[in-house]
């Protein structure tokens, strides 16, 4: 009524309930013991080659859909980065060759598919600077031929100190995103809309506060994307609140 438009976020392959339902039946394998995998403190891992673990998140997009969301964001959509990866066994997959990307590519046209609205995914902001299609699985060209929306999520906490070392501290956050934004749509499809993830939370950022989002959010709109999203895992938005009246 408010001219709201509403996204639902759905974490997809990180999902402690799955992972510890039907006795770990669904979660990533340890290469050792056989049981479930466990990754970094927190983090709970199902198997992204698991067709029933693709059906269960399209029945839930399914039902947000009818509850009248305009949009369906998959989160998570990729395969662990942290912890002892080299012990992941995925007991689900049924060809070596598969890289994957490729799973990934094929959940996401089956709930294109399966769906009325449109689908967008959220990715590591790196994917600007590098290729991770066959390591964590986000391919963002390959990804932009699939979905309506790419979300990187630049948030400069996340690059470490060294990277961009050459640039003033402060600006820092403007360049990261900037130019994280203008890769992305060197690398995807200009049919996509590319809405980064700005970082709306105090993590390693010595320059923390209204000018710091500030300068993410000129940067969103300079670089000629189609938005931006704030994020704050805490929904804290004080900050942000006092960045935006400006």
């Amino acid at each position: 009524d408010n001219n709201i438009y509403s996204i639902a976020r759905i974490v997809v392959f990180k999902d402690q309930k799955l992972y510890q339902a039907y006795n770990g039946k669904y979660a990533i394998k340890n290469k050792n013991t056989g049981l479930p995998w466990k990754g970094a403190e927190g983090e709970f891992w199902v198997d992204p080659f698991s067709e029933f673990v693709h059906n269960y998140n399209i029945g839930l997009a399914k039902d947000l859909e009818k509850l009248g969301f305009n949009e369906i964001q998959f989160d998570y959509i990729r395969f662990p980065a942290d912890g002892p990866i080299q012990l992941c066994n995925f007991s689900y997959k049924k060809d070596e060759e598969t890289y994957k990307s490729e799973i990934l590519i094929d959940f996401l046209r089956r709930a294109k598919l399966s769906l009325n609205i449109p689908v967008s995914v959220d990715i590591y902001g790196f994917n600007s600077w590098y290729y991770f299609g066959n390591w964590i699985g986000q391919d963002m060209e390959e990804l932009s031929h699939v979905v309506d929306a790419i979300c990187p999520m630049v948030y400069p906490s996340h690059f470490g100190n060294r990277f961009y070392h050459h640039i003033e501290t402060k600006l820092r956050p403007y360049r990261i995103v900037k130019d994280g934004a203008l890769r992305s749509m060197q690398m995807a499809d200009s049919s996509v809309c590319l809405r980064p993830y700005l970082q709306a939370f105090n993590l390693l950022s010595p320059t923390w506060g209204p000018g710091y989002i500030l300068f993410q959010v000129n940067a969103s709109r300079e670089s000629g994307c189609s938005g931006y999203t704030l994020w704050n895992a805490s929904a804290d938005y004080s900050v942000t609140y006092k960045a935006l009246k400006r």
